[in-house]
């Protein structure tokens, strides 16, 4: 564990999950040296926990900050990039209707590249986008001088493009891909090396290529065998909780020392016991209800009428269960994020950005959600 680089970064918690380890540590390459190539950023720094299908992402506060400066100036500059970048997702949502993909895709390294550039196009980009739309927004608001104040016309283009990242991130492609590519090489990889089917759903990507099509993964190191020594011990390991980082388009898997790795970075807080929190106000309303927390769609078969959503964070593949939902309440997003959009669409009173719901409510609990003025009280009973 390189300490020394980990206590050197400015870390800041970025995005919490319930997801699978391998759609997690592929996001993470996907900020990588593709959304370099594609968009001209990249995360330098990231590091990630991951325990039990939740995974959490600590993101760099400097490039945090760059990130959104980065695609506010795109917005206000390069229309045609915008454009590209719609046309582009386009084209790959037009590839997953058809399942032209299943029969273009070849290799494991071919596959492996038009999942992460679904994810760039379909998710990083368009969600980059609307936050930076948002700041744009809240900026045009507090000053009367802005140029979308004296210029009706790009106030207009703005308006639209909002609209379609909106329709974009209505829809996200990798769960399908996750199903449709992903689990069959994992199983095929499983086979190879002799492991149990569910272990090899926390392989990564580049081992994936390493056991499957491993004369590609030697063209890609300075060695003459390729590096995979994966075992099931690790895989368990990797399952049940761990840390990464990911530096120069690699992973580096940290195992043990927790708690002085989270003491010197401040990457864990304990949560209060309390039964009042707040938030921000996506959609105005009152209601009364049970809480139902849901963050795996596998799940949403146990949603049922006016009980109230809290998640995480509410991602389109959620949507089945919303017109059920008397309110919705999400630890993390901003006024632009899915839960505030589709929630101001339907009249579904909704409170974003709690960060602690998930931890301070559980299933069952009665709330009252005034979402008039962002606060959810629980009620005893």
């Amino acid at each position: 564990m390189n300490t020394n680089y980990l206590e050197s970064i400015d870390w800041e918690k970025y995005l919490e999950r319930e997801t699978d380890f391998f759609i997690f540590t592929i996001f993470v390459e996907a900020y990588g040296a593709l959304l370099q190539e594609i968009a001209g950023i990249r995360f330098g720094h990231q590091l990630n926990y991951y325990k039990r299908n939740i995974g959490i992402f600590y993101k760099s506060k400097l490039e945090l900050q760059k990130f959104e400066k980065y695609f506010t100036g795109i917005i206000e500059e390069n229309d045609t990039l915008i454009t590209n970048w719609i046309e582009k997702e386009k084209e790959i949502s037009q590839e997953m209707k058809t399942e032209i993909y299943l029969k273009k895709y070849h290799t494991v390294q071919e596959q492996i590249y038009f999942f992460k550039e679904a994810i760039i196009y379909n998710t990083i980009i368009p969600y980059w986008l609307l936050i930076s739309l948002n700041s744009l927004n809240s900026n045009t608001n507090s000053n009367s001088n802005s140029s979308n104040a004296h210029h009706p016309e790009r106030k207009e283009k703005v308006e639209q493009l909002q609209q379609k990242l909106e329709q974009i991130r209505q829809t996200s492609h990798y769960p399908t891909l996750l199903t449709t590519i992903i689990y069959h090489l994992m199983d095929q990889a499983a086979k190879k090396i002799n492991i149990p089917v569910e272990l090899a759903r926390y392989l990564t990507s580049s081992e994936l290529i390493e056991i499957l099509e491993p004369e590609i993964a030697i063209e890609h190191t300075t060695t003459v065998e390729p590096q995979t020594t994966i075992s099931a011990p690790e895989l368990t390991t990797r399952k049940n909780e761990c840390y990464f980082y990911y530096n120069n388009e690699k992973f580096y898997f940290i195992y043990e020392d927790f708690t002085q790795l989270e003491q010197k970075m401040s990457v864990h807080t304990q949560i209060p016991l309390q039964k009042t929190i707040q938030g921000i106000t996506a959609c105005k309303g009152k209601v009364k209800g049970k809480v139902k927390i849901i963050n795996n769609p596998n799940n949403m078969k146990d949603f049922n009428f006016g009980d109230i959503l809290v998640s995480i964070n509410l991602n389109p593949s959620l949507t089945p269960i919303i017109d059920k939902a008397s309110a919705i309440i999400t630890n993390e997003g901003g006024i632009m994020c899915h839960a505030a959009i589709i929630s101001r669409e339907r009249g579904i009173p909704c409170i974003i950005g709690t960060s602690i719901a998930t931890k301070v409510f559980k299933d069952g609990d009665y709330i009252e959600v005034n979402a008039d003025e962002g606060i959810i009280h629980k009620i005893d009973y």
